[in-house]
């Protein structure tokens, strides 16, 4: 069973909607059935400004997605990219760009090309 505790310490892509952001997973808990994920915001090129301070996503187990490229909350409609991989792809693009739109749609292409991510990706 997924515990959530090994993404602690590690570097993510939090895409939500229209929002992308590079994050720190800081901590993740589990609350009777809901997986909280707490998340440190990191300053890098290309990626949306808008969020600056600590902040937490959560869902319910039953809607959690994981594998060792991302963990997804399907029904709420966000994601967490932890392939370092597609994490260096993109920060790259957010530094060669600095255009939020320029790492929006290298993620897109991204999940489109299944690089280094699982077909199942639906963020």
């Amino acid at each position: 069973m997924f515990s959530g505790s090994g993404f602690a310490g590690q570097e993510a892509i939090f895409r939500e909607g229209g929002l992308i952001k590079h994050v720190l997973i800081t901590e993740t808990n589990l609350e009777d059935s809901l997986f909280i994920f707490t998340l440190f915001p990191l300053s890098s090129p290309g990626f949306s400004s808008r969020i600056k301070d600590v902040f937490k996503v959560s869902v319910d187990k039953a809607f959690l997605a994981v594998d060792r490229n991302y963990i997804s909350a399907s029904i709420l409609n966000w994601c967490l990219v932890t392939n370092p991989d597609a994490i260096a792809f993109l920060t790259g693009i957010g530094r060669a760009t600095k255009t939020v739109r320029s790492v929006q749609d290298a993620y897109i292409a991204l999940r489109s090309r299944r690089f280094g991510l699982t077909t199942s990706l639906k963020n």
